[in-house]
């Protein structure tokens, strides 16, 4: 129920208690599994929130103990921004903890991606979609995620505008 601004300053603040976080988590894997009747093939947050303090330990800790004993472990995203990929968007997104999960995932067990690719702030001309793509798959290393919104048609209300369309055209 928090704006991404207000999760982001109690992150920072290191204000959001892993026991509150694991206890929305908990009800969110729960969820998961009675519709779908098996655990998770990846997990990742909206707003890359899987990341924050205080929201990473609860994850990994309950990704751990309820799926540490399973042949196939959840894979998890994080959001690394690649070594030459130099986009301000990125380097924030990465900067509110990426190093930190990839830290604590590596030693439970938990498979993630080197790199997240394909941040950028959704104001490119279909042009310069093309040609961030471009730059994204060479500069990024391999087995990295990338990052994308593809749609056919416009919500309303959609706060990333025509991004998506511009997306799913050059896809």
């Amino acid at each position: 129920g928090m704006t991404l601004a207000r999760s982001m300053l109690l992150a920072g603040l290191r204000q959001i208690k892993p026991a509150q976080a694991k206890a929305v988590i908990e009800r969110q894997l729960d969820g998961f599994e009675q519709v779908w009747r098996a655990p998770p093939d990846h997990v990742d947050g909206h707003q890359h929130v899987q990341q924050f303090p205080g929201i990473r330990e609860a994850l990994v800790q309950l990704l751990a103990e309820r799926y540490g004993h399973a042949t196939t472990q959840p894979y998890l995203r994080i959001s690394k921004l690649p070594p030459a990929q130099t986009d301000v968007k990125a380097r924030i997104i990465a900067a509110m903890g990426a190093e930190p999960l990839r830290r604590l995932a590596h030693p439970n067990g938990l498979p993630c991606a080197p790199a997240l690719t394909g941040v950028y702030n959704f104001g490119d001309s279909p042009l310069s979609y093309a040609q961030r793509m471009s730059d994204w798959l060479q500069t990024s290393p391999e087995g990295p995620l990338l990052m994308c919104h593809p749609a056919h048609g416009l919500e309303a209300h959609d706060s990333i505008g025509p991004a998506p369309l511009r997306e799913h055209l050059h896809l």
